[in-house]
Parts: structure tokens; C-alpha cells; sequence
């Protein structure tokens, strides 16, 4: 198998809910990903870290929320489906694990809910499972959002 370089790259989108229990819009807090560099494509191991990612907010809430609009209905929350952007057919499969905080799911099922007040929550980004993706670039686009007090 060819060795080229597999690039993750970090496709960040900020949201803010507009109604129910979602912060103001000048509440939303800072998303920020960095994914590990010079990763090749072949074998990768279920639980290997390919990134790490931060939500920080200096504003009063009782917590974060994570998700993404382009989550698959068959994968779990925090769980995410990764198409190349050369290939559609290329995939890679990764998880979002919290550095320190336990996760809740959503109540709609779509994303993570972390319950602290904390001004900041870290993640890693990680393998899914063991896998074999084909080179290419793949994106993860996440929402970050304060839930309110």
C-alpha cells in the first residue's frame, strides 16, 4: 500500500441555538482543534489519538454542547463518519473523547452534553475502531454551543 501522507483537517463551525436553554449568539464559545500532523495512510489501531480539541468560555453556563449536522442516524453520539474529499468512498471512523468530564448524550441523540461550569472542556479526537483509510483529506465539522444555567 502506498504510504502518502493522510491529512485530518479541522472544518470549525461555531453555533449557537436560538431558542430553549442555548446561550445569546455573543455567547458562543471558542472551538478549536489540532489535529496531529504527518499522519499516513494504512493501518491505524482503535484508540489511536489523531487530534485533540478545546471548547473554552469565560461566559456563566451550566454546560457544552457538542455535535455535528452531518452525523449519520447510525452512529452514537460523539461518534463520527468521516468521507474523503477526493473520494466519498474513503472513509474514516473517529471519536470524540473527553480529557477528565464524563459525556452525556444529547437528549435528541445527536451529540455530547458536558455538565460543568468549567471555563474550558478538552477532547481527544480518536481511531473508531481498527482500520485501514485510503489516503485523502477527510473533515470533521463540529458545533460547539453553551447550554445555559
Amino acid at each position: 500500500m502506498n504510504k502518502t501522507v493522510m491529512s485530518l483537517l479541522a472544518s470549525l463551525l461555531l453555533f449557537t441555538g436560538a431558542g430553549g436553554n442555548m446561550a445569546t449568539a455573543a455567547e458562543a464559545p471558542q472551538l478549536m482543534l489540532q489535529m496531529k500532523q504527518s499522519l499516513l495512510a494504512g493501518n491505524i489501531k482503535d484508540g489511536m489519538r489523531l487530534g485533540q480539541g478545546m471548547i473554552i468560555s469565560h461566559s456563566e453556563h451550566a454546560g457544552f454542547s457538542i455535535w455535528s449536522d452531518k452525523t449519520s442516524a447510525a452512529l452514537r453520539a460523539g461518534h463520527f463518519l468521516l468521507r474523503g474529499k477526493r473520494e466519498a468512498a474513503h472513509i474514516l471512523k473517529v471519536r470524540l473523547e473527553p480529557k477528565g468530564i464524563n459525556a452525556a448524550e444529547t437528549p435528541d441523540g445527536q451529540g455530547m452534553h458536558f455538565n460543568t461550569s468549567d471555563t474550558r472542556v478538552s477532547f481527544n479526537i480518536i481511531a473508531d475502531g481498527d482500520q485501514s483509510p485510503q489516503a485523502d483529506s477527510y473533515t470533521l465539522d463540529i458545533n460547539a454551543a453553551l447550554v445555559g444555567m
